[in-house]
């Protein structure tokens, strides 16, 4: 199966599921419009900040995986088994590092 037969299946899932769910769920009503001082006022809650922070952490993690270290995997396939293990513990090495400085970070964040 091709990469434009998989795009185009996950595609129609989604339509699908779209479409389900546009049945099924019954609709919310607004209560009033949202305003971006009420965006900003999201901020100010400690765990919301706390969440945002974390995801934003994850989110340039798996970019900079993604980007960064799955093509110099891919393009030395034949490097020397010790560079790759090398590759893969400094790389979760630096997500230790990092996974340890949020737990300081975080409650700076939060207030």
């Amino acid at each position: 199966m091709g990469w434009r037969l998989t795009f185009a299946t996950a595609a129609g899932t989604a339509l699908l599921i779209v479409a389900v769910q546009s049945v099924l769920l019954p609709g919310i009503r607004a209560d009033g419009h949202t305003r971006l001082r009420d965006l900003a006022a999201f901020f100010r809650i400690p765990f919301a900040r706390t969440g945002l922070v974390a995801t934003a952490i994850v989110f340039v993690g798996q970019f900079a995986a993604s980007t960064y270290i799955t093509p110099l995997l891919s393009q030395h396939p034949r490097m020397p088994h010790i560079f790759a293990s090398d590759t893969v513990f400094s790389t979760a090495g630096y997500a230790t590092i990092g996974c340890t400085s949020i737990c300081d970070v975080l409650p700076s964040v939060a207030g």
